[in-house]
Formats: C-alpha cells, structure tokens, sequence
C-alpha cells in the first residue's frame, strides 16, 4: 500500500466510526442528545449541592481586605557594649 492509499483508508475508517458504522448498534442505547442533557443535569445539580455545602459551613469567597495604615512607631534608643560616643 502507497501512503496516499493508507491515508485514504485512515479517513474512511474515521469517517465511518463517526456514522457509528464500524459495529453494529444497540436499538436501547439513548441518543446522544438525551445522554448529553443528562450529563448537564448531573453537572447542575451537583453545582448546587456544593454551594449549599459551602453555605451550611459558612465558607463563603472573600475579598482582601485593605491593609490598616502603619501608625509611626517609637524611636528605640539602643545602648550596645563598645559603642559608646
């Protein structure tokens, strides 16, 4: 096989995984569109179960607060052995 030709048989094979032509299908399997809105409920709810956690704990997302202005501090006079004037 040329590599063109192996290419070609690459896309084709994608092509019919895509169609779901590669094994035959399930008739009781769900549509993907009723697999993904369950998937989003899920998701939701889980959401909401979370924030009703960090609710009940009383964790919430605080902002930083500013940092209190310095006030001047006192001028310590230090006395050190074999420093003297």
């Amino acid at each position: 096989m040329t590599e063109g030709q192996l290419d070609s048989l690459n896309q084709s094979i994608l092509a019919k995984a895509f169609r779901g032509e590669l094994v035959p299908q399930n008739p009781n399997d769900e549509p993907a569109s009723i697999l993904l809105e369950r998937i989003r409920a899920e998701r939701e709810k889980l959401q909401q179960q979370t924030k009703a956690a960090k609710k009940s704990k009383g964790t919430t997302t605080r902002s930083r607060s500013k940092k209190a202005p310095q006030q001047p501090e006192e001028a310590i006079q230090l006395e050190l052995p074999g420093m003297e004037e």
